[in-house]
């Protein structure tokens, strides 16, 4: 059988060495740079050899062992085992499969899985949409399973979560749960964002913002401090890009960047050009007829020439 194409990829110290790798969704592939170009390492095609697949992947520690995992998420057709998210582990020398986590009763794919503490108890915890559902999932190290908690519903099947991202917005210290979603899936024609927060006892809707007339939220969301200022900001692309801030009340839009266009589904902040600044990278899945595919890189201060 042909590989498929990588629908995401992630960056990280998977094997423990204090070096990062690269992993890939195509077979779950890890490659490691060595000798001068990337190598495979290790892989591991029980997703795809069992009719599953996978839109994007994440590499850190689910399972609070202090060792990075890596987390695939997606799902299987009906007949098939492979369940929404799957977790494997470099175990020394080769791509083990460790976990698991079935969304019981439904055939449902998940797309950009998130990790954080959030619940504020000292350890990650994997957030994720699955079936119109948003959920939170614990690992229980007694049981060596997941225990699944759902902190939000859609109300209509159109109104489908996508993107997660679990990092700190509002500069309290404490990972908030952001939300991408894509309401009207079939046809979107509204952006939408969502943000949880615990609040002790539960999760409780923080923030919430719909842009009426634009392209749905679906993997284009990050958190980070763009603009230098050490305040971390949201950044959402929808057909453009939303950049909000925390203003101690709420979440303000401070700038827009209107030069993007078509299905925004890349949106990863970062500093590519290693000076110490962030810069926002951006990209579409999709464009209408006649507009060409580019990639975005924008940097706050910059200016063209």
């Amino acid at each position: 059988m042909t590989p498929p194409n990588a629908g995401g990829f992630a960056i990280g110290d998977l094997t423990g060495d204090g070096k990062n790798e690269i992993a890939a969704t195509w077979y779950t592939t890890v490659y490691k740079w060595i000798a001068g170009q990337y190598r495979i390492i290790g892989f591991n095609p029980w997703i795809f050899q069992n009719g599953g697949g996978n839109a994007d992947c994440y590499i850190g520690d689910c399972d609070n062992d202090g060792q990075n995992e890596l987390i695939m998420s997606g799902g299987g057709s009906r007949n098939s085992p492979v369940p929404e998210i799957v977790i494997f582990k470099w175990n020394s020398w080769r791509l083990v499969k460790v976990a698991e986590w079935d969304d019981p009763g439904v055939s449902s794919y998940v797309y950009m899985a998130g990790l954080g503490d959030v619940d504020e108890d000292g350890e990650n915890e994997i957030v994720c949409c699955s079936a119109q559902k948003v959920i939170v999932l614990n690992w229980n190290k007694e049981t060596k399973e997941f225990e699944s908690a759902i902190i939000e519903k859609a109300h209509t099947h159109d109104n489908y979560p996508f993107s997660c991202v679990c990092k700190d917005s509002d500069n309290d210290g404490k990972d908030e749960i952001h939300i991408g979603n894509n309401c009207g899936y079939n046809s979107p024609d509204i952006g939408k964002l969502t943000i949880f927060e615990w609040n002790g006892t539960g999760y409780e809707k923080k923030f919430e913002k719909e842009w009426p007339g634009e392209e749905g939220v679906i993997e284009a969301l990050d958190v980070g401090d763009v603009d230098g200022d050490g305040i971390p900001e949201v950044c959402v692309g929808t057909n453009i890009v939303h950049i909000l801030q925390w203003n101690g009340t709420t979440y303000v839009e401070e700038a827009r960047l209107d030069q993007t266009h078509g299905f925004l589904a890349v949106l990863n902040i970062g500093d590519c050009d290693n000076d110490g600044e962030n810069e926002i990278n951006v990209a579409p899945v999709f464009v209408d007829y006649g507009q060409d595919y580019v990639y975005w890189i924008f940097k706050y201060g910059w200016e063209s020439k």
